[in-house]
């Protein structure tokens, strides 16, 4: 016997006024989230195979905003296209810290904060998984096009 997963894909909105505007803060769909992951993966800063630092912290606030602002029209609706990236980066910290951690607890983007530790062993799976695809591919190049490898554990 199997339970069934049953969802509302209904995206959460919660409403938001910058001065005189109107908007919706948007729960980050898939799209946003993997987007959003990417580019906070994407800051690891390596040396000898090694994370060192990360970069661009501060990007991925106004990123994520960029994917899950939309400005109200007239109408009360929200608009198909989210508010641009320079947009955000032009208002003050204290407005885009509050909506970020918002839009993160809303779209479940918080569930494992990163740490050096957790970015070192994603990088470190990683690198044993493409380890193995090259010694694979080495071995028998035409079997690269049809095997995969298991995924890494998180």
């Amino acid at each position: 016997m199997s339970d069934l997963l049953e969802f509302d894909p209904t995206l959460i909105e919660v409403p938001v006024k910058i001065g005189t505007t109107h908007y919706v803060l948007r729960e980050a769909d898939e799209n946003a989230a993997r987007v959003f992951r990417n580019a906070a993966v994407r800051g690891a800063k390596m040396n000898d195979g090694k994370v060192v630092g990360i970069d661009g912290v501060g990007d991925i606030q106004s990123l994520l905003l960029s994917l899950c602002l939309f400005e109200k029209l007239p109408t009360g609706e929200p608009k198909n296209i989210p508010v641009l990236l320079q947009v955000v980066r032009s208002w003050p910290s204290r407005i885009v810290k509050p909506l970020f951690d918002k839009a993160k607890e809303i779209s479940q983007l918080d569930e494992k904060p990163a740490t050096v530790d957790s970015v070192k062993k994603q990088i470190a799976d990683l690198t044993m998984q493409l380890q193995a695809l090259e010694r694979r591919d080495e071995e028998d190049p035409l079997s690269a096009a049809t095997s995969e490898l298991p995924p890494t554990s998180e």
